[in-house]
């Protein structure tokens, strides 16, 4: 049994015998009307005349799946885009249904911003717009810019900007002087040193080495990899590097309490 759902796009397509293709785009709203409990609540045709229903994902590639069921379409004015009135869709049955559903995906990411606290109606002005009639000016929120990625799409900023709800933005941000270790190890992938407030060393901070090639420098490495002869012939892998408080870089490896702690900075 096909189930709708609310997470999903869905178009459907009707191919008639006269081999007329109509197509009805963002389709949820028909289709829960008509199937609250899969695809055959109202108006089965006969058994006789089945529909078949091809359900794919959207731009399907390879194989797809088939369903026999009992629905008709004879009329759907619900669906707009496909018939402008009743008296334009086919009298006859389609010989097929198609129906293509892409679902929102789950993501998670971090970005470096910069923001500016600015209602809607502020960012609007700032940006020479109109406030559209209905939304709320006085909406509070954050103007947004972008540091790592993203054309510039204002003279005054390098980086992109944009308009975030206040609640939206406190969800997702913090400033930068007060982060989860994971967010510490997104700072540091993306090149930046972080240090955590507590740390007594002067000047101590971490780094993340990235994976690379290089010389061997002991007679170990030698006698594994072979003399390098100019080039450098040994795989490293990434890892945690601290620059000490003895002005030196050591490897370093967090502890249970860094992995924890929501007092890291980037410096």
């Amino acid at each position: 049994m096909f189930k709708l759902t609310s997470e999903a796009i869905y178009t459907i397509r009707f191919t008639y015998p006269n081999g007329d293709i109509k197509e009805c785009k963002n389709a949820s709203t028909f289709l829960m009307r008509y199937s609250s409990q899969g695809l055959h609540r109202k108006h089965p045709v006969t058994k006789s005349r089945p529909v078949k229903i091809q359900i794919y994902p959207k731009l399907p590639e390879g194989g797809a799946e088939y369903y026999e069921d009992h629905f008709s379409f004879t009329y759907h004015p619900m669906c707009k885009g496909v018939f402008e009135n009743l008296s334009e869709a086919p009298k006859e049955k389609p010989t097929m249904i198609e129906i293509g559903h892409q679902s929102m995906e789950m993501f998670i990411g971090t970005k470096l911003v910069k923001s500016l606290a600015m209602d809607r109606a502020e960012y609007n002005t700032y940006r020479g717009w109109d406030l559209p009639a209905d939304e709320d000016g006085s909406d509070e929120g954050y103007l947004v810019e972008y540091l790592d990625g993203g054309k510039s799409n204002h003279p005054y900023h390098d980086g992109y900007i944009s308009w975030s709800p206040k609640e939206q933005f406190d969800n997702a941000y913090r400033k930068t002087d007060g982060l989860s270790f994971g967010l510490a190890v997104e700072a540091a992938k993306k090149g930046m040193k972080v240090a955590r407030s507590g740390w007594n060393g002067l000047g101590m901070f971490a780094y993340i080495v990235p994976a690379a090639m290089y010389h061997a420098q002991t007679e170990v490495a030698r006698d594994h990899f072979g003399d390098s002869r100019g080039e450098p012939n040994v795989p490293y892998r990434a890892y945690w590097a601290l620059k000490t408080a003895q002005n030196d870089i050591a490897t370093w490896a967090p502890s249970g309490s860094d992995s924890l702690a929501d007092d890291w900075m980037i410096v």
